[in-house]
């Protein structure tokens, strides 16, 4: 098995960090420029003797011809950042898996831990064969998460990283050895969320009326530490907004 990854970020470093170190020997690491964690994985690379390219944009690069002139037969995007198109897609001998933070069909696209809380869907990740769907293709292996009332965003999107890295190590071998694509998930009832999708949903409109627990979701399924939350607007200001639920635990 001719193996090839796409590294992103720190999920994609810590992963990248597990299949370097395993059998068989990796064929060549894309990465993208942009990426703050691009030095961590050059220097990675360089230990491990592995060919590793930069990319802006891998669908506008000579990656495809890279991997056909290296035989690629599995292609992992580990927290890659990018959809694959066509022409990459058919340029390996098997196909490309994808890491997803959530359990699909349920929440494709972006900001899969805001949909799931304000949507009441199950939450997890997902390791999957990818098709021309966004974030379709054949799933291979799944965990489902656990959350409550009081789980915010912040909290599952953590939850979602440490979930895929385990059930990743966990699979790895399993999932390298693929060699015949279950059948392709139906999405047609799911839809796909996009980056600007987040922005509008949780807009709080001042004079809509929401139950309790809509207005709870939409805030904790965006409080963060820091960075943008669910904001509303009030005499031409912008004002943000945070929750911090604590469960009762004397019972009162």
């Amino acid at each position: 098995m001719r193996l090839s990854l796409c590294v992103f970020g720190s999920v994609g470093y810590r992963l990248l960090s597990h299949c370097a170190a395993e059998d068989p020997p990796i064929e060549l690491v894309i990465f993208k420029s942009s990426d703050p964690w691009a030095p961590k994985i050059i220097k990675k690379c360089k230990y491990y003797d592995i060919p590793h390219y930069s990319v802006k944009n891998i669908n506008k690069s000579d990656i495809a011809t890279r991997f056909q002139d290296s035989s690629i037969d599995i292609c992992l995007l580990l927290w890659w950042p990018d959809i694959i198109k066509s022409e990459l897609l058919r340029s390996v001998n098997i196909g490309f898996i994808n890491l997803h933070p959530s359990l699909l069909p349920y929440n494709r696209g972006m900001n899969p831990y805001y949909w799931s809380i304000v949507d009441s869907t199950p939450a997890g990740v997902s390791i999957h064969f990818i098709d021309a769907e966004i974030d379709g293709g054949s799933v291979l292996y799944q965990k489902e998460i656990e959350t409550s009332i009081t789980t915010t965003g912040q909290e599952l999107y953590h939850l979602n990283e440490e979930a895929i890295i385990q059930l990743f190590k966990e699979r790895y071998y399993d999932i390298i050895n693929t060699v015949t694509i279950p059948p392709a998930l139906d999405v047609s009832n799911h839809p796909v969320h996009y980056k600007r999708d987040l922005e509008t949903h949780s807009k709080i409109d001042l004079d809509k009326h929401y139950t309790g627990r809509e207005i709870i979701d939409i805030i904790r399924a965006r409080t963060f530490d820091s960075g943008n939350s669910a904001y509303f607007l009030l005499d031409d200001k912008k004002y943000f907004v945070r929750i911090n639920i604590v469960e009762d635990k004397n019972g009162n």
